[in-house]
């Protein structure tokens, strides 16, 4: 699959946090949080349990996104977000809010780069949607 995407460096990172890409070469890039930061809106939990005074909730179940830094995301973007938010809009592929958008998240699992145990950074992206053309 090649969804056309040429530069790394225009990849519009939601998540609050940079993102290192390591490319085949070796050479790296790091993409770093922009003013956009998607986040997955829950519903209400309950408490089910108390594990020795602590409360131990009910699973969440995810709503919607919400963009918690303010603008709009531009359209015919590409954008990279976190995992949940990457599933969550693979499930929802067609919702006017992500329907020019290509999706991509860091490969965290196979392709992930370790140091101790924590992940520095990725070899490979992950496409959770392609730009739907009308």
């Amino acid at each position: 699959m090649n969804t056309g995407h040429a530069n790394l460096t225009s990849l519009v990172n939601t998540t609050p946090h940079p993102i290192t890409i390591r490319r085949a070469d070796g050479s790296a890039i790091c993409v770093p949080p922009s003013d956009k930061y998607l986040l997955l809106m829950t519903e209400e939990t309950h408490e089910i349990a108390n594990i020795d005074g602590v409360p131990v909730y009910s699973a969440p179940q995810f709503m919607s996104i919400y963009n918690a830094r303010g603008p709009e995301m531009p359209s015919d973007c590409d954008i990279l977000v976190s995992m949940p938010v990457g599933n969550f809009i693979a499930q929802y592929p067609d919702a006017d809010e992500f329907k020019t958008l290509t999706v991509y998240g860091p490969d965290t699992n196979k392709h992930a780069i370790r140091d101790g145990g924590k992940i520095i950074g990725t070899c490979a992206l992950i496409c959770y949607k392609e730009m739907c053309v009308p």
